[in-house]
């Protein structure tokens, strides 16, 4: 089945490549200082979390060797755990790091992160979004999207998705009694 994604939320991504550029260049001018934004960006953009996921974040909870990071959630007032693979670039950008590891990973406030991406006409969600609609893109199937994402149910990706009569047709006429 072709997904159409939906309109609303093609429009709120419009900018997210260019705006990763933007920072991919700004990060090369002065690596050591820009650290903490190139390498959040790389994560919001390449894991698709939260942007109160990411910041939560802890070297605790990062496994380099196993590329593997448990990223802390909290549904409905409760907190749970999701594990999730870690993209080769993540992996890369989390092993530039020359500090100390222990704490948060992003010593930045969820209003310095939403200020920093209005500078690049996007905000820290819209990264999720666009690693949603290009999981879809690729043809990956909802429940490996949905369980990425760490939603519990498909409704929530809905919002990605505006399927067209046609689509619907031409499954239903696939279906056969014998």
């Amino acid at each position: 089945m072709k997904y159409e994604i939906n309109p609303k939320i093609l429009k709120r991504i419009k900018n997210v490549k260019q705006a990763i550029h933007e920072i991919e260049i700004w990060y090369s001018k002065k690596p050591q200082k820009r650290w903490q934004y190139w390498s959040l960006t790389r994560f919001l953009s390449l894991q698709g979390v939260r942007i109160s996921e990411a910041l939560t974040l802890t070297w605790e909870n990062v496994d380099l060797n196993n590329k593997t990071a448990l990223i802390k959630q909290l549904k409905k007032r409760k907190e749970t755990m999701r594990e999730i693979p870690l993209h080769p670039q993540v992996i890369e950008a989390l092993e530039k790091y020359n500090g100390k590891r222990e704490g948060k990973i992003w010593k930045i406030s969820r209003i310095a992160a939403y200020s920093f991406y209005r500078k690049y006409g996007v905000n820290p969600h819209v990264f999720r979004h666009h690693f949603a609609i290009s999981l879809l893109k690729k043809g990956i199937d909802l429940e490996t999207i949905r369980r990425v994402l760490g939603h519990s149910g498909y409704s929530y990706l809905k919002v990605y998705l505006d399927l067209n009569l046609e689509d619907v047709r031409e499954k239903i006429e696939q279906i056969s009694l014998f």
